[in-house]
């Protein structure tokens, strides 16, 4: 297993973060590398998410396994099959002093393909989440 974590403090609330992390439809207005998500918001559904890695754009459909208003977001997909190569991407959102909101956002990463593909998808994947996280800060203090 391979795991990235980043985290970064917004000067906001919790729920006004959440309420933007939440917000879909608006993706493509503000965020780097999740371009586009699309699917109903509830456990056990499936999500169209596409990305932006350097410069590549990428199309996942991975499971909501965590959905816990305003704390918590998470999902799981796999790439062909289980047991490949498979990424949990997580988001959680902790209040900090000062009504600002800690966020933390991450992704392990699982499966026999993992030791190939770890070099070629660490730093893209890890820049994306740092421009992702800046511009969700930069739109929650707005």
């Amino acid at each position: 297993m391979e795991r990235l974590e980043t985290t970064i403090t917004i000067d906001a609330p919790r729920e006004r973060v959440w309420e933007i992390l939440m917000n879909f439809s608006e993706y493509s207005d503000w965020n780097p590398f999740i371009v586009s998500i699309r699917g109903m918001q509830e456990i056990g559904a499936r999500l169209s998410v596409v990305m932006r890695i350097d410069h590549k754009k990428m199309t996942l459909k991975p499971e909501i396994i965590t959905l816990d208003e305003p704390v918590a977001f998470e999902w799981i997909g796999a790439l062909l099959f289980k047991g490949l190569f498979s990424g949990k991407h997580m988001f959680y959102l902790k209040k900090s002093e000062n009504n600002k909101t800690l966020l933390r956002h991450a992704e392990e990463f699982r499966g026999w393909l993992v030791p190939f593909l770890w070099p070629r998808i660490k730093d893209g994947t890890t820049k994306g989440f740092e421009a992702m996280n800046q511009a969700l800060k930069q739109r929650a203090e707005q």
